[in-house]
């Protein structure tokens, strides 16, 4: 039945209490290098510009976008999600049901033969594209040296970070776009000694 779109948007204001613009945390378990930790990972809420809704199982659900802060290696990065109840909500990104919980709440700590992301959003992007033999330019391979794996990080985050400012130069951020601009000739020198 169509009609009262809007009762979804009240909704999940009411009933959860989350507000554009606040804080809540999700559930994550990170493998990184071997070691296994929990954290519950701080993200802002944001609702689209003119909300729409998606299907997740059989119910339909606002999407809100959280916006996860960076840590370690991992850049900010923002994911659609719905929430499904007060404990858990669908990350639309990562395909993935979360725990989360007010930013500072207490408990809501899934136990542990939960079904627990093991990844971070956003770490899809990171996995290494396998295109090998297809280089612009033709280069030659790096050599898988010890500085060829890193060579190879490097020129990743270049052509990442290259991306990240053009977007923020279309947007005429000239503020951040300066920052990504040295931030980028830092890395540049970072590349020339590794190749040097």
């Amino acid at each position: 039945g169509g009609g009262g779109g809007k009762k979804v948007v009240e909704d999940v204001e009411e009933m959860y209490g989350v507000r554009e613009g606040e804080r809540v945390e999700t559930f994550w378990k990170i493998d990184e290098g071997g070691k296994n930790y929990k954290v519950w990972w701080k993200c802002k809420l944001e609702k689209a510009d003119s909300p729409y809704e998606k299907t997740y199982k059989s119910g339909r659900y606002l999407v809100w976008f959280l916006i996860y802060a960076p840590r370690g290696d991992f850049e900010e990065s923002s994911s659609e999600v719905l929430f499904l109840n007060d404990k858990q909500l669908y990350d639309v990104s990562s395909d993935l049901v979360l725990h989360w919980r007010k930013e500072g709440a207490d408990g809501n700590e899934p136990p542990d033969s939960a079904d627990e992301a093991v990844a971070p959003a956003g770490s899809a992007k990171k996995k290494p594209a396998k295109t090998r033999g297809k280089s612009a330019g033709g280069s030659e391979d790096d050599d898988e040296g010890d500085g060829g794996q890193e060579v190879k990080r490097m020129k990743r985050l270049e052509v990442d970070l290259a991306a990240q400012t053009d977007r923020l130069t279309k947007q005429a951020n000239d503020e951040n776009a300066k920052k990504f601009m040295e931030l980028k000739e830092k890395l540049a020198k970072v590349i020339v000694a590794h190749h040097a």
